[in-house]
C-alpha cells in the first residue's frame, strides 16, 4: 500500500461521478476514460482530465485492460478505481495494475480470484460455516443433462464471474436450459470477459438481504449493517432500502456475523458486500460476495453517516479503519429507487433514446445521475438515475420515495417511472410484504394501476395545458399566455393521443375559456415556469412538467406518464418523416428494430417460410436480450443485418414477402 494523488476512474456514468466527488473531498486529482460515443458525458466534463478509449464494443472500450493501463501510465495516475460492473471484479485487471505499480482500489488479486468466481466463493462460505444453495458450474457449450442429477426445479443460471443480474435466467424445466444457458453465457462474456456460468437451486419466496463490509489491511473489519434488495424485476434490483426491518433482530445479527466470517475466511480488504437469501423461516443462504462498491451503497451511507467511497480510497492508500463497530449505529431509514430507460407498457423493452429534458425533485431528496441531454449512450446501461430518500422510519421513507417519484419527469426515452410509482403505492410494498418474486407475481396488478392512472387523466386538463403552451411565448412568469397572435390563433387545433380537437379559446375574466363541442372549461389561473405549467381549471388544480420540442409539439409529464400533444397547423412548418413500409392491407414487408442495440443471433435464413410468433433474431440492449418475433406468416426475402451489427430504433432488420 502507498499514498497516491491521482486516480483513474475505470468506469462511466453516475458511479464515475460519485468517485469524482469522493476524490475531490480528499484533494485527489481524477482521470476519466470514455468511449468516443460519450465524449460529452458528465463524468468526462467533471474530471480533472479525460482520455478517449476510441469507439467500438465494450471489449474495445471499457473492458480493454491494455488501453486503460496505458492511459493510466500516460496520465501519471498512481491509482485506479474500478467502480462497479465492467472490470471491477476482474483479477486480471487488478494484476495488470499491480505489475505497473498502480494502486488498485479494491481487494487483492487473490481475493478477487476467489470471490469473483461465484462457485469458489460458495466454497469459502461453506468453510465459514454458512449454508449455500446447491450449484454446479459449466461452459454453455459443454452442457450435459447429467450435471443436473440431484437438482430440483426451478433453477437459476448465473454468470460465474460477474453480478448485477446480467444474463441471469430462471429455468423451470430441462427443455429451457440449453437456450437460456447460451444466452446467459453470451451476456457473461460480453460484460465480464468470461462466459463461464453456473446453475443453482432457486430459493422461492425469499428476501434478498446483503451486508456492507469495510476492512483495512491490518486485520480490522466492520459492517455497516444490512440492506434489503428484495424488490427485483428479472433479477435486476429496482428498489433498495436500509436497514432490513423485515427480519428479526436475532436473524439480523446472525447474518451480519456470517458476512464478517466469510470475509475473514478469504482475507478480505476494502469495501465489499456479502449477499444472502432469507426464506420464510428466516433461514439464510449465502448468495455471493461483491468485491466492489454497490449501486445501492448510498442507502447505507445515509443511515450510518459513513462515506463508503472515501473509505475505499483511504483503505487503498494504507490508512487504518478508525471506526469501531460499537460507534456505528443505525439512524433512520433510507430507500433508493432506480430509474431505468425501459417501457413497462411494452414488456419493459429497453429504450435507448437520448434524454431531451428532465426534472428531479429538490430539497430533501438525493438524486445521483449522469444524464447528458441529447447524448446517446444506449449501448451501456439502462440506469438513468438513483432517487434516494431518508426519514426517521420506514413508513415515512415510503411516503417520501413515492412523493419524490411523483416530482420526477424524464422526456425522451420511455422509463419505468410509472411502474415505480405503482409499486411504491401498492399496499404490499407499504406493508413490507415482499419477496424476490414480488414483481413477477404482481405484474398484472402493477400494470393495471398504471393503466388506471392513465385513464383518470382527463382530456380537458390536457387540452387546457396544451392551450396555455400554444400561446406561451417563452418568457418565465409571463402575465398572459396570449401574445400578439391572439386574434389569429383564437381557434386552436390540438392532436392528443391520436385524436384531433378543434378548441375555441376566449378571454374570460382574469383567465380564459376553452370550448370543444359540449366541453366548456374555464381556466381561472395559470402560471408557466421553466419546466412546469400550473393552472386552475374547472375547480381542479393541475400541474404538468413539460418539454416543448418546438412550437408544434409539447410533451407533458404527470406521475410518470408522458402525454404527447401537437398543433397540426404548425406542423406544416417543420419537416415530418413519413416512411411507408406496407404493401397491401395488413401486411408489412419490413421488420424494424424495436430498440437500439446489437444483433447477437439470427434464427432465420433467406427464403425461409416463417410463422407468426417465430423468433427472427435477438438484440442485446442494455443488460438484456430481446427476441424479435414474426408478426405474420411470411417468407424471408432478405436479411438486412448480421450478427454483431449495431441497430437503432426503427432500423430495418428483415424484409418479407407474402406467402
Amino acid at each position: 500500500m502507498r499514498k497516491f494523488s491521482k486516480i483513474l476512474i475505470a468506469n462511466r456514468g453516475e458511479i464515475a461521478l460519485r468517485i469524482v466527488r469522493a476524490a475531490r473531498a480528499m484533494n485527489l486529482s481524477t482521470v476519466a476514460i470514455y468511449s468516443a460515443e460519450e465524449k460529452n458525458a458528465l463524468h468526462v466534463q467533471q474530471s480533472d482530465e479525460a482520455h478517449s478509449l476510441g469507439s467500438g464494443s465494450l471489449s474495445e472500450t471499457y473492458l480493454n485492460i491494455e488501453k486503460i493501463i496505458n492511459i493510466a501510465k500516460r496520465s501519471n495516475a498512481d491509482a485506479v478505481h474500478p467502480g462497479y460492473g465492467f472490470l471491477s471484479e476482474n483479477p486480471g485487471f487488478a494484476q495488470a495494475c499491480l505489475e505497473n505499480d498502480i494502486v488498485f482500489v479494491g481487494p487483492s488479486v487473490e481475493v478477487l480470484r476467489q470471490t469473483g468466481n461465484k462457485t469458489t466463493a460458495k466454497a469459502i462460505a461453506r468453510r465459514a460455516g454458512v449454508r449455500v444453495p446447491k450449484a454446479v458450474s459449466f461452459n454453455p457449450s459443454d452442457f450435459d443433462v447429467k450435471l443436473l442429477a440431484g437438482f430440483r426445479f426451478p433453477l437459476l443460471i448465473k454468470a460465474a464471474h460477474g453480478g448485477g443480474g446480467k444474463g441471469m435466467q430462471l429455468v423451470y424445466n430441462e427443455a429451457e436450459i440449453v437456450e437460456k444457458a447460451q444466452s446467459a453465457g453470451r451476456l457473461a462474456l460480453q460484460y465480464f470477459g468470461n462466459g463461464e456460468i453456473f446453475i443453482e437451486e432457486y430459493i422461492e419466496n425469499a428476501r434478498h438481504i446483503e451486508v456492507q463490509v469495510l476492512a483495512d489491511n491490518y486485520g480490522k473489519m466492520i459492517h455497516l449493517f444490512e440492506r434489503d434488495c428484495t424488490v427485483q424485476r428479472k433479477h435486476q434490483k429496482i428498489i433498495e432500502e436500509a436497514p432490513a426491518t423485515c427480519i428479526s433482530d436475532k436473524t439480523r445479527t446472525k447474518i451480519q456475523e456470517a458476512a464478517l466470517s466469510i470475509c475473514r475466511e478469504v482475507g478480505y480488504t476494502n469495501a465489499g458486500t456479502v449477499e444472502f437469501l432469507v426464506n420464510e423461516k428466516e433461514e439464510f443462504f449465502f448468495l455471493e460476495i461483491n468485491p466492489r462498491i454497490q449501486v445501492e451503497h448510498r442507502v447505507s451511507e445515509l443511515i450510518t453517516g459513513i462515506d463508503i467511497a472515501q473509505w475505499q480510497l483511504k483503505i487503498a492508500a494504507g490508512n487504518e479503519l478508525k471506526l469501531s463497530q460499537d460507534e456505528i449505529v443505525v439512524n433512520g431509514h433510507a430507500i433508493e429507487a432506480r430509474l431505468y430507460a425501459e417501457d413497462p407498457e411494452n414488456n419493459f423493452a429497453p429504450s435507448a433514446k437520448p434524454v431531451a429534458s428532465y426534472h428531479f425533485p429538490g430539497k430533501g431528496v438525493s438524486v445521483e445521475h449522469a444524464i447528458s441531454v441529447n447524448e446517446q449512450s444506449g449501448q451501456f446501461d439502462p440506469l438513468l438515475a438513483k432517487i434516494i430518500v431518508w426519514n426517521n422510519n420506514r413508513d415515512k421513507a415510503v411516503q417520501d420515495i413515492h412523493r419524490a417519484l411523483s416530482e420526477t419527469a424524464v422526456f425522451g426515452p420511455e422509463t419505468n417511472l410509472s411502474y415505480l410509482l405503482a409499486l411504491t403505492k401498492h399496499s404490499d410494498f407499504q406493508q413490507y410484504n415482499l419477496t424476490t418474486h414480488y414483481c413477477n407475481d404482481k405484474h398484472e396488478q402493477l400494470l393495471g394501476i398504471i393503466n388506471q392512472r392513465n385513464h383518470k387523466m382527463s382530456h380537458e386538463q390536457l387540452l387546457a395545458a396544451a392551450v396555455i403552451m400554444f400561446f406561451y411565448d417563452g418568457k418565465i412568469n409571463n402575465e398572459s399566455p396570449f401574445n400578439q397572435n391572439w386574434r389569429i390563433w383564437h381557434k386552436v387545433e390540438i392532436e392528443l393521443g391520436g385524436q384531433f380537437f378543434s378548441v375555441d379559446v376566449e378571454p374570460f375574466g382574469e383567465g380564459f375559456q376553452i370550448k370543444n363541442g359540449a366541453l366548456v372549461l374555464t381556466i381561472e389561473d395559470y402560471r408557466v415556469e421553466n419546466l412546469f405549467v400550473r393552472f386552475l381549471a374547472g375547480g381542479i388544480n393541475s400541474m404538468f412538467y413539460y418539454y416543448k420540442e418546438n412550437n408544434a409539439r409539447v410533451d407533458f409529464s404527470h406521475k410518470g406518464k408522458i402525454y404527447k400533444t401537437a398543433f397540426p397547423r404548425r406542423l406544416n412548418y417543420y419537416e415530418e418523416e413519413n416512411i411507408e413500409n406496407s404493401v397491401g392491407a395488413g401486411f408489412s414487408n419490413v421488420v424494424k428494430s424495436p430498440l437500439h442495440g446489437k444483433i447477437v443471433s439470427i434464427s432465420i435464413k433467406q427464403g425461409q417460410i416463417i410463422n407468426k410468433g417465430d423468433v427472427l433474431l435477438t438484440i442485446e440492449s442494455m443488460k438484456s436480450e430481446n427476441a424479435v418475433r414474426a408478426a405474420v406468416n411470411a417468407s424471408v426475402k432478405s436479411i438486412a443485418v448480421s450478427v454483431g451489427s449495431q441497430v437503432t430504433d426503427q432500423s430495418p432488420l428483415v424484409y418479407l414477402e407474402e406467402v
